[in-house]
Order: structure tokens, then C-alpha cells, then sequence
């Protein structure tokens, strides 16, 4: 049987997606606050690089999710908002 919400989309994926870009610009912030604790002066960019490519991964996938879903459970807009504010935060 077809079901309405495989040809609508679910919302799920678009908090799920916020989440994780959400997650990789909190590690950024720590790895940030750990960089500025450490006693040593040598930055160490690790934690900053995989949390960048957490949030790029996660920014395409909205994109991508935003052009193959017809409904979405807010705004395209607010979700695009949101997305680029999470992907700012490890720049």
C-alpha cells in the first residue's frame, strides 16, 4: 500500500540532520576551549577538522534533503537559517 508520508516525507530527517550539525559546532567549541587551555602553544587543529567535516557532511545532506522533500515540517527557510548558522559555528 502507498503510504502518504513516503510521498510527503518525514520530518524526522531534518532533526535529525539539525542535530548532528548541531553536535559537530559543539565540538568545536570544546576542541576551541581545550586549544586555549592546553600549556603548550602548538595548536593542535585535529578536533577542529573532523568537526568541520561533521558539519559540511551534515550541511550537504540538509540541502540535499531540502530539494527531494515537497513538504517539510517547518519553513524551507528556517531550516536553511538553521543551517547555515550551524555551519558557521566550527569556521
Amino acid at each position: 500500500m502507498f503510504s502518504l508520508q513516503t510521498m510527503f516525507g518525514q520530518g524526522k530527517q531534518f532533526y535529525t540532520l539539525l542535530g548532528v550539525a548541531a553536535v559537530a559546532g559543539h565540538d568545536a567549541t570544546r576542541a576551541l576551549h581545550a586549544m586555549h587551555r592546553a600549556d603548550d602553544r602548538v595548536p593542535a587543529l585535529d578536533a577542529f577538522k573532523l568537526a568541520r567535516q561533521r558539519e559540511r557532511q551534515a550541511s550537504d545532506r540538509i540541502s540535499q534533503a531540502l530539494v527531494d522533500s515537497f513538504i517539510t515540517p517547518i519553513e524551507r527557510e528556517d531550516i536553511e537559517a538553521l543551517g547555515s548558522a550551524l555551519y558557521k559555528i566550527p569556521k
